[in-house]
């Protein structure tokens, strides 16, 4: 449900494209970012199509991931319930109650 594996971006090849002045940016910033030409992508991201890449390049970001929520959200409810929770649903809406600095 989690993976961390980066994340590619570009821009579209046009007089807008900014995939460089970007890349510059997240280099000045300490990002970690390479600036790839569509050639080069399959090394580091297999499966993209490098045609579909502008020709000015992606930027690659080995830190970024994603996550894929249904997947959490299902085992976050069932260590839930293993941990004796109870899920009401179509409950209507609710508040959360505080006393002495708990809910």
């Amino acid at each position: 449900w989690l993976r961390l594996d980066g994340g590619l971006t570009w821009d579209a090849d046009d007089a807008a494209n900014q995939i460089e002045e970007v890349f510059r940016h997240e280099l000045a910033i300490g990002y970690e970012t390479r600036l790839l030409a569509p050639g080069d992508i399959a090394a580091v991201t297999p499966g993209v199509d490098a045609n579909a890449v502008s020709p000015q390049g992606a930027i690659f970001n080995a830190g970024e991931g994603w996550v894929d929520l249904p997947s959490l959200i299902g085992l976050l409810l069932s260590e839930f319930r293993d941990r004796g929770g109870r899920i009401l649903t179509d409950a209507g809406s609710t508040d959360v109650t505080l006393a002495n600095s708990r809910a």
